[in-house]
């Protein structure tokens, strides 16, 4: 469809084609402005190498990356808006770089984000000034040439407060442009240094100098010996009096820890370290110095560790020694750290003290441990007391209990125990082994449990039984949660009638998760199993 410009060049027309809308100067047979707002970029008005204005949406990198390669044959540029659903700008930066080498003109550029709202925002504006042919065909810059490149690129408004993808040698230096121009701006920053030379690390320096970063999360990753000293350097520029959250991930956490310099005025509220799968990762007694050095002057209130493992017999003893218990609301480490610190006698006991303090200074304190699993196995009669000890001073939020047999000399220890659990802050318990009957019957009184998750698990290949107590007992833990999820599997029950009891506690709108010994030989034909089944 052709329609004239009421108020423009009787010469201009514009033509409407899905979604599109392109201005075209018929005189001289050249497209001079384009407009989208779907999806589809038109190859045929994007290389008519004459358009001044562009205004773009991009819904993904590839269709970014199709798109900035189109681009670059319209030198006569002038105005480049492009609008993605992405959040990050520096997806983009090889290809801005590229176009602002290769141009011979001014133009400007402006990127939306449209994830927040329908309308979206403009959270950066780019004045790219005439293009240094002296750059072309490199793909990082220089330390010299990234001085220079703030006269060239202008960050009129830039409301980028964060980045996340890997680093390229263009993305830091054109990240080092920013902060040179807008310092304050960026706060949370993931630091993926994998593709940068020393050059690039050394953006990555300035970048952390300049900036006021209140999170900061670090991918350990392997790296060439020739840039330790970069690293390093990146390391001891963090500015460690804003940062409130550090995140450390990555198989080489303990290579990464022993490049750090011991931190000054640090005081994070938050310190993640996770170690990755197969295998936990061995520190060495230096990267624990660092680690307590760290923790004893940060006023923590949030501790997250997994997969990590001290070189070192009693090293687990100075991390707990660092932690003030009276701040700390939050210790997440996982089952396989907690053995650890169980099974270290005195890191244990330090632990149980420095708990039971707080507990006679404020007796409302109640540290939170996300994750506690209990296994008897590995536990000495010594360490069952500290573990009661635990649980009754602490919220457990998620409890995964393995259910061996036991020396009946512990059952009122093992009674102790979980009576000690806070059923008050509980949200999902599991129940796992091959003695499952005896352990329920261990269990006291229920109290007001509030459960959102119920995971029963026998051990096969022998169906477990449940008696009709521990039925009640299961029957109750239904009825008065709130469950999202319920998986009762590898069970029987000794009166199959029983299964009553369960199907009718089971609210409508929840989806449990039964195997064939439920729905199977120990279901009877009772109207309510009959019912449940039909639902």
């Amino acid at each position: 469809m052709l329609e004239k410009h009421g108020q423009r060049d009787v010469s201009l027309v514009t033509i409407y084609q899905e979604s599109w809308n392109a201005v075209f100067d018929l005189e001289k047979g050249t497209c001079v402005e384009a407009y989208s707002q779907g999806e589809a970029c038109p190859k045929g008005v994007l290389s008519s190498g004459s358009l001044h204005t562009l205004v773009v949406s991009l819904d993904d990198l590839q269709q970014g990356r199709d798109f900035f390669r189109t681009v670059q044959s319209n030198t006569m540029l002038q105005d480049l808006s492009v609008s993605h659903r992405g959040n990050d700008v520096l997806q983009y930066t090889d290809h801005i770089v590229r176009i602002w080498r290769e141009f011979s003109c001014h133009f400007h550029l402006t990127l939306v984000d449209r994830m927040l709202d329908s309308q979206g925002r403009v959270f950066a504006e780019l004045a790219i000034n005439e293009g240094n042919g002296s750059l072309s065909g490199s793909d990082a810059l220089t330390k010299q040439e990234a001085w220079n490149l703030p006269v060239d690129i202008e960050f009129v408004q830039w409301d980028c407060d964060h980045v996340f993808p890997p680093l390229s040698g263009n993305s830091a230096s054109f990240l080092d442009m920013v902060t040179k121009q807008h310092p304050t701006t960026l706060t949370l920053l993931t630091l993926d240094v994998s593709h940068l030379s020393s050059a690039g690390l050394d953006s990555i320096e300035n970048v952390l100098r300049r900036s006021s970063l209140e999170h900061l999360h670090i991918v350990c990753s392997s790296f060439d010996p020739s840039v330790t000293t970069s690293i390093a350097k990146v390391l001891g520029s963090i500015e460690w009096l804003t940062l409130k959250s550090l995140v450390l991930s990555g198989e080489y956490i303990d290579d990464w820890l022993q490049l750090w310099p011991l931190p000054t005025d640090a005081r994070l509220l938050c310190l993640q370290i996770w170690g990755t799968l197969p295998e936990d990762q061995v520190l060495a007694h230096s990267s624990v110095l660092f680690l307590h050095h760290l923790m004893f002057a940060s006023p923590l209130v949030d501790l997250h560790l997994r997969l990590i493992r001290p070189y070192g017999n009693c090293d687990w003893s100075l991390i707990v020694e660092a932690l003030d218990f009276s701040l700390l609301e939050t210790l997440d480490v996982g089952a396989f750290i907690a053995e650890q610190i169980i099974l270290e006698t005195h890191a244990m006991d330090l632990f149980v003290s420095k708990i039971e303090a707080v507990h006679k200074e404020k007796a409302t304190a109640k540290l939170v441990l996300p994750t506690f699993t209990l296994d008897i196995t590995i536990l000495s009669k010594h360490s069952l007391v500290g573990v009661q000890k635990i649980l009754s001073l602490c919220s457990v939020v998620d409890l995964y209990t393995m259910c061996p047999p036991f020396d009946p000399r512990l059952s009122d220890l093992i009674a102790q125990l979980l009576g000690s659990v806070q059923w008050s802050t509980l949200s999902s318990l599991g129940l796992f082994g091959e003695n499952l009957d005896q352990w329920i019957h261990l269990f006291p009184p229920l109290t007001a449990p509030r459960l959102r998750s119920l995971i029963i698990c026998g051990k096969v290949p022998v169906y477990q039984e449940l008696s009709h107590s521990s039925v009640l007992f299961v029957q109750q833990l239904i009825r008065t949660g709130t469950l999202e999820e319920l998986i009762i599997v590898n069970v029987q029950l000794q009166d199959k009638r029983d299964w009553a009891l369960i199907f009718e506690s089971i609210p409508l709108a929840l989806k449990p998760e039964f195997d064939d010994s439920a729905y199977g030989q120990d279901i009877s034909t009772t109207e309510e199993a009959e019912h449940f089944k039909s639902r």
